[in-house]
């Protein structure tokens, strides 16, 4: 019988970067109120927004308003209506009042024009507690060590996963279409190969019949509590999706894209547990819950490293400001989105070297997206983008997290 060797540490997370971890719920211009002026989202208390509109006897007003905004959000070019804030301070509301309706607030910094007449864009929220106030789901972080641990296996013992890499390269380099990648996902994501790394327990019933299926994971063995604020966040950041180009006609500045997400603001610390049943993860060679971290920073580490070197190649230092990668080498987690592909995927680590990685990802870009001419211009590292953001003080990696034992 298999003595069980359970161990529980509590851990602090401190975020070096804005995190967004994503709620589903996306907000247009008409269910959030800008204060231009303050530089501030007011995302509003649904109970006493209706309230209020009842109150001030304007919830057929704000019905009609509604109707029309959204035919307005819907076409191209210039956006040609009233922002809530607008349409409520023409109807006679003070800003206190206002201001009053919001549940939590996001800021939005002076140098990120979020929106103006001539872009109104929607807004990701971030994940909240049933206290209004931001956290990290177990599963997130949970999904980084499992994304971390299977790297560092697969880079450890390439040779014993060659089947695998042959089938990667078999189904992109035959793929002409989306389609025909449906095959892929039974092998990098992430049935088959996690199946053969993780899939080790060979428990069986009371019948002697193998259990078969996520019952044999290894990482059962993993438990990850929610990350929950040190102090209530209720007052958030608002930032934008940033993408820096390693192809120098596409200029040294980062390109904005017309997506924004609510997200933990950088300086923010929280704390979670982790229980460890080594009795299971020993299976995998873990001993540790120490080890958990150790695998996830090194897949953190190659990544950070295949990035800057190939950026730093071609621009030299000067295309971030250096804080950029020197924060991001204090990181120990990736959390949440906007993070980029090179943090959701092993398949650079699954490749033979990084030449044939740059070669097959290039070829599955091209495919998945067209119109971006991967294998044009990804010629250094693919993606040839590195997914950035600014709070305020020179451009970010998205979802920097350090993590210390509490």
């Amino acid at each position: 019988m298999t003595v069980r060797q359970r161990i529980t540490k509590n851990f602090e997370i401190e975020c070096l970067s804005p995190v967004h971890v994503g709620s589903g719920d996306k907000l247009t211009a008409a269910e959030y109120i800008f204060d231009e002026k303050a530089r501030q989202v007011y995302f509003v208390d649904q109970a006493r927004w209706i309230q209020f509109l009842y109150r001030k006897k304007l919830t057929d007003e704000f019905s009609r308003y509604i109707e029309q905004t959204a035919g307005l959000l819907e076409r191209k070019g210039s956006f040609r209506g009233q922002l809530l804030w607008e349409w409520l301070t023409q109807k006679g509301i003070r800003p206190d009042e206002i201001r009053n309706l919001a549940g939590t607030i996001g800021h939005v910094h002076t140098n990120n024009p979020l929106i103006d007449r001539r872009s109104v864009n929607d807004i990701a929220r971030n994940v909240t507690d049933a206290f209004g106030s931001v956290y990290v789901p177990g599963s997130s972080i949970k999904g980084a060590f499992r994304t971390g641990i299977l790297s560092d296996i697969v880079f450890k013992h390439k040779g014993t996963y060659s089947d695998q890499w042959r089938c990667v390269e078999r189904i992109i380099f035959n793929a002409r279409t989306r389609r025909d990648m449906k095959e892929l996902s039974d092998i990098e994501d992430k049935d088959k190969l996690e199946e053969i790394v993780f899939r080790r327990l060979d428990l069986r019933d009371e019948h002697g019949k193998s259990c078969g299926g996520a019952v044999n994971d290894v990482l059962r063995g993993l438990i990850v509590s929610d990350a929950t604020c040190v102090e209530p966040v209720r007052n958030t950041v608002i930032v934008q999706k940033l993408e820096g180009s390693l192809v120098k006609t596409e200029g040294m500045n980062p390109c904005r894209l017309p997506l924004f997400r609510e997200c933990i603001p950088a300086g923010t610390r929280l704390r979670f547990s982790v229980t460890a049943d080594l009795s299971m993860l020993k299976e995998i060679g873990i001993e540790s819950i120490d080890e958990v971290f150790s695998a996830t920073r090194k897949y953190i580490e190659r990544n950070l490293k295949f990035q800057e070197l190939a950026f730093t190649r071609v621009f030299g230092k000067q295309f971030f400001a250096a804080q950029s990668f020197n924060e991001a080498g204090q990181a120990d987690l990736f959390l949440g989105g906007g993070t980029g592909f090179q943090y959701k995927t092993i398949l650079y680590d699954l490749a033979p070297d990084g030449e044939k990685g740059r070669a097959v990802i290039t070829k599955y870009l091209d495919v998945v997206f067209p119109k971006h001419k991967h294998k044009i211009k990804d010629k250094d590292i693919s993606p040839r983008t590195v997914k950035l953001t600014n709070q305020g003080q020179g451009y970010h990696l998205m979802g920097l997290c350090r993590v210390k034992e509490a």
